[in-house]
C-alpha cells in the first residue's frame, strides 16, 4: 500500500499517473516529463493496483485533498492499516501560503 495524501492540487494524482504510466518499463521514472489524463480534483479515495517493473506489486491510494473528504479518509485508512503495512507520501505545495499548509 502506498498512500498519497496532502493538500489539494499538490501533485498526488500526477505522481500516481507517472507511476502507472511508467509501470511497463518503457519510460524511466526520473526521465518522465509529460503527464496526461490527470483529473483536476480527486473525489474520495482512488485505489489503483499497479504491477510495476521496478516497484513491483503495489496499490496506490490517491486521497482527495479537499477538507470535506478528511473524515472518510480516517475510516478507510484505519481499515487499510489493519490488514497491510503502508508507505505514506505527504505532498505539500510550497507555493501556497503558510496558513493553508
Amino acid at each position: 500500500n502506498v498512500i498519497l495524501l496532502g493538500n489539494s492540487t499538490a501533485g498526488k494524482s500526477t505522481l500516481a499517473q507517472v507511476i502507472i504510466q511508467t509501470s511497463s518499463g518503457r519510460h524511466l521514472l526520473g526521465r518522465f516529463r509529460y503527464v496526461g489524463s490527470v483529473e483536476l480534483h480527486t473525489a474520495g479515495i482512488v485505489p489503483t493496483r499497479v504491477e510495476h517493473q521496478w516497484l513491483k506489486n503495489i496499490i496506490l491510494h490517491d486521497l482527495a485533498g479537499q477538507s470535506e473528504y478528511y473524515s472518510s479518509h480516517i475510516a478507510v485508512l484505519e481499515n487499510l492499516l489493519q490488514e497491510y503495512p503502508a508507505v505514506f507520501i505527504n505532498f505539500v505545495n510550497l507555493c501556497e501560503s503558510k496558513a493553508s499548509v
